[in-house]
């Protein structure tokens, strides 16, 4: 196998170094054939010495594009931009598999100016990854970071995190290197990485001052580019004060690198950007409790082993630190836990309150005294006091019920649709209005603080309620939460992740529950554990039914998709009549339509429910929010399989894993899926086994549930770092070496073997006016194009594979080029202004433009040119082509705008009070008919805007690349200008 790996560079010391290495030396191993081709070679890592080149630029003949060429996988590297990327244009297609190698780029805003235009520019160019057959990223954020900026197709990207040697990186509290070295008594804050200004080492500084005994020691490259920053954070220490307490050791070896990880008490990353942090896996792999900021890649690296703090927050990271060096107060256990749930009963459906209660029972069966605390409602909104306060016996639990707050519910329906609407621009005034009307009961808190002593552990949830809240405030260290996360906007409020990173422990349901909790909300602690739950695995005797049918049991609401799932069974039954009912169990507030094939059961009994899922052909889940979904275990109890909506990640990771059902995204798939469950007896029956084996296996054990429960509880009482230090080495040889090289192995099979990703070349050259008039002797004419990529691979701007825009005037034998302004990828559009040389004579032409390069070559656009005698201005340029349609497009937005001009408001005139009365009483008719008439006047309107801006947007591009291309002409004038006048000191200076 011949493998190349293109890069810009490969440092000792560095993260792309270390990351090339670890590709070379596995491919080494093997008997491959590997060499590295590197712009620069300064400071070039050791092992790959006898492997690497440096090659200047990209070029299309030589020894290195034949070995490229040639070779069965290239990969290019991707921290920054680099020339050697333009030989992905030239190869994409042509035979080697080629692997875009995304690290991430950093984020212009947070380095200084001289830095920040390679920045954009390398922001700018991660477009290359569209000339490669696949994508691989090195973490989930970095993944999304990368898709969400290019929308590359999902389907051709892998996520491998980088590897950490754990035989160099080993546990060993007896170290004292950094305090010996450096004469320390306090507790070490190590910090590892280069001195850049997204590391935001200045933060660990500025936490010194609320950490009066502790000692920040900075280990990483602090010259060349991060001298500024070294001397930044200096002056910062001297003006705080602690300049004494921080100390720059600069890069240490391996050696020492690994002594200093063991010394210290507390590694800390307060960067803004991380593709993935590779000094957290070390601190890990050493044993060193870890703290790092809540941004980018940071959570999902450190997972469930470290502390995550707020960002460019020097007082929520100094709380931390206080936090993991604190020595817990030793209690006497009790074997006493008491369990929050804001309504309880064995009529409450809701998936959190159900699984409280299995908690709760698991517990009181493995001999712990369990007690339920909970409120006076049974609703799940529009709460009110339903039954009476007091204490009573509820499945042999001792519950304890009590009056809830007054409750303003108008208002927490206001601030629920606030933050709905809010489209991610949550504030946190929004969060303290939500919270504040909430679901609360003072008298529960109050009852729980006179008897806090008497538990070992506080049982509360979901995450969304005020009274979990309340709860987890009030006893922080003694809770136990139960969030049940999934993907909504309630979800994403900011004051989760500092709230929840406190608790005591933390119980998820599913594992993807936890991965969402973790990465995507920076919920993270060392005591998080997936309990899943405990099912019942006895079978119930199907309901006898005159029809086939399929089930949905659950709340009727939108939340759970239900009016989605009535839309597919009406299109359905629509082309399949009478073949298959829908028959619906539980409550809520979606109206049901009256139809023969849709059979309401309402609210049953457990026994009723389990009868009805063993007598269906399937169960219809199409909730998108979900953080385990007690029913489908259910179903699957009882042996029926599960239809459920692909873009559930929890339910999709339960079907992947189980066998047990089908994962639809839209109407076809899920009519095919109906189908084949209809007409395919051994295929459903198949499904069921598969499904109730799953359920078998994971959840059928009632021991195997209260152990993991009692594991938590029991891990409350263990110092938080001691907690971190064992999960953080279990986590870091997730990434080990062996781990790494294994599912490196597994990609590298499935690139070969997987088919390529699909290239297809297909390119559109649009002219923005039918024809161009101008003036014999004029000179050159700008001439506005549109360029679109219909195709699968990038055009790319510069390099030996680059597209060019070429042009002709036929009559006048006149032809040109002028390059494209930036990578076009596909799907996309580019404004292009093509200068062209106006023939000397009058006459009528024709210009002929197609783009070019790289062996494709996009149709050809013709447009007739008019060429008078007389001298005049050209009047329709560029920009005059989008300047006329706008003005064109707005006396039609005016008049849009603007009322009818026979509308009347009837509230006016005489009789206006009387006419007001009526208004009010016929409101709802009254919206739809004057609402309509504006709503469909607005869109039009809204039409009219966006084309407007569109235009004007293009009209900008259209200057921007007219105006680079005069820079290009200017910058290369100067040049010769430069080169003829001192050609002897220019041949000095070489």
């Amino acid at each position: 196998m011949r493998v190349a790996l293109l890069s810009h560079n490969a440092q000792i010391h560095n993260a792309v170094g270390n990351h090339i290495a670890e590709k070379v030396r596995f491919f080494q191993e093997r008997g491959a054939e590997v060499r590295v081709f590197v712009q620069e070679m300064r400071r070039l890592h050791p092992e790959l010495r006898e492997c690497t080149e440096q090659a200047a630029e990209a070029r299309n003949v030589g020894s290195l594009w034949e070995y490229l060429r040639h070779a069965d996988i290239v990969f290019a590297i991707y921290g920054q931009y680099h020339e050697l990327l333009q030989y992905l244009p030239m190869l994409a297609g042509t035979g080697p598999r080629l692997v875009f190698d995304y690290l991430g780029v950093t984020p212009p805003s947070l380095w200084h100016e001289p830095k920040r235009e390679g920045l954009h520019l390398s922001l700018r160019r991660r477009g290359y990854a569209w000339c490669a057959d696949h994508v691989l990223t090195i973490s989930d954020a970095n993944r999304r970071e990368l898709l969400d900026a290019i929308a590359f197709p999902e389907s051709h990207t892998t996520t491998l995190p980088l590897a950490v040697d754990t035989s160099l990186f080993q546990p060993n509290n007896q170290d004292n290197y950094l305090h010996d070295r450096l004469g320390i008594n306090g507790p070490i804050l190590l910090y590892v990485g280069r001195l850049a200004g997204n590391k935001r080492v200045s933060l660990l500084i500025e936490a010194l001052t609320k950490l009066p005994n502790a000692h920040a020691v900075i280990v990483g490259d602090c010259k060349d580019v991060y001298a500024e920053e070294a001397e930044r954070c200096r002056r910062v220490a001297l003006a705080l004060g602690v300049a004494q307490r921080v100390h720059f050791l600069g890069q240490l070896n391996d050696a020492e690198l690994a002594r200093a990880y063991r010394s210290a008490e507390v590694f800390i990353a307060p960067s803004l950007h991380e593709g993935f942090c590779v000094p957290v896996t070390e601190a890990m792999a050493s044993g060193l409790p870890v703290l790092v900021s809540r941004s980018a890649a940071l959570p999902e690296t450190v997972g469930a082993a470290g502390l995550t703090f707020v960002p460019d927050d020097a007082g929520d990271l100094a709380a931390q630190v206080e936090r993991v060096l604190a020595r817990p107060v030793a209690r006497e256990r009790t074997r006493r836990v008491a369990v929050v749930s804001f309504r309880f009963g064995p009529d409450i459906v809701g998936g959190a309150e159900t699984s409280l209660r299995t908690m709760a029972q698991a517990l009181r069966d493995a001999d712990y005294a369990v007690e339920v605390f909970t409120t006076c409602t049974t609703a799940e909104a529009r709460w009110r006091n339903d039954v009476p306060a007091g204490t009573t016996s509820i499945g042999g639990l001792t519950v304890h019920c009590f009056p809830i707050d007054a409750h303003d519910s108008i208002a927490h329906g206001e601030s629920v649709r606030a933050i709905l609407e809010a489209n991610g621009n949550i504030t946190p005034e929004y969060e303290r209005h939500y919270l504040q009307h909430s679901i609360h009961s003072a008298a529960l808190l109050d009852a729980l603080r006179q008897r806090c002593d008497d538990f070992d552990a506080i049982l509360v949830g979901p995450y969304l309620f005020g009274l979990t809240a309340d709860v987890v405030r009030a006893f922080t260290s003694k809770t136990l939460l139960v969030p049940c996360f999934h993907d909504e906007p309630l979800a994403r409020l900011a004051l989760w992740p500092r709230l929840y990173n406190s608790v005591g422990g933390i119980l998820y349901h599913s594992e993807p529950e936890q991965q969402y909790a973790q990465v995507r909300l920076g919920v993270n602690h060392p005591n998080a554990q997936v309990i899943g739950t405990c099912i019942r695995l006895d079978r119930a005797e199907p309901v006898p039914s005159s029809r086939p049918y399929v089930v949905y049991c659950g709340r009727y609401s939108a939340q759970k998709n239900l009016p989605l799932l009535l839309d597919w069974m009406r299109r359905y039954q629509a082309s399949h009549p009478e073949q298959l009912d829908l028959v619906l169990v539980g409550k809520g507030d979606v109206a049901l339509p009256s139809e023969p094939w849709l059979r309401d059961r309402g609210q049953v009994d457990e026994e009723t429910k389990r009868s009805i899922l063993a007598g269906a052909m399937a169960l219809v889940q199409l909730s998108t929010q979900e953080s385990l979904s007690l029913v489908v275990l259910e179903a699957w109890t009882q042996e029926t399989p599960v239809i459920m909506h692909r873009d559930c990640a929890v339910l999709a990771d339960q079907i992947a894993r189980s066998a047990g059902g089908n994962a639809v995204s839209d109407y076809d798939g899920f009519a095919a899926a109906l189908e084949r469950l209809r007409c395919d007896e051994p295929f459903r029956q198949q499904l069921g086994a598969n499904g109730r084996r799953y359920v078998e296996t994971h959840y059928g054990s009632a021991q195997a549930y209260a152990n993991t429960l009692i594991a938590a509880i029991e891990q409350m009482h263990q110092p938080l770092a001691t907690q971190m230090r064992e999960r953080g080495v279990a986590r870091a040889h997730t990434f080990a070496r062996p781990r790494w090289q294994q599912r490196f192995a597994e990609f590298i099979e499935k690139l070969l073997t997987q088919p390529a990703r699909a290239h297809r070349i297909e390119l559109h050259v649009e002219p923005l006016r039918p024809a161009c008039r101008t003036s014999a002797g004029a000179g050159t004419l700008l001439v506005p194009v549109r360029v679109r990529n219909t195709g699968t691979v990038a055009v790319t701007p510069d390099g030996p594979g680059r597209g060019m825009i070429r042009w002709a005037i036929r009559g006048a034998e006149m032809r040109s080029e002028v390059a494209l302004s930036d990578l076009l990828l596909p799907g996309g559009t580019q404004m292009i202004a093509v200068p062209m040389t106006i023939p000397e004579t009058p006459g009528e032409f024709e210009i002929e433009m197609w783009l070019e390069g790289n062996g494709m070559k996009s149709s050809v656009a013709r447009m007739p040119m008019f060429v008078e005698a007389t001298v005049r201005p050209d009047i329709s340029g560029g920009a005059t082509v989008f300047l006329d349609a706008v003005q064109e497009s707005l006396p039609a937005t005016q008049a849009l705008a603007e009322l009818p001009a026979d509308y009347i408001d009837v509230t006016e005139g005489h009789l206006a009070p009387v006419k007001r009365l009526i208004k009010q009483k016929l409101l709802n008719n009254f919206k739809h008919a004057y609402v309509d008439v504006l709503s469909r006047q607005q869109s039009q309107v809204n039409g009219q805007v966006v084309q407007m801006i569109h235009q004007l947007a293009e009209c900008c591009a259209l200057l921007d690349h007219a105006i680079a291309g005069l820079h290009r002409r200017i910058d290369g004038l100067e040049a010769k200008i430069e080169a003829v006048s001192t050609p002897v000191q220019s041949a000095v200076d070489v």
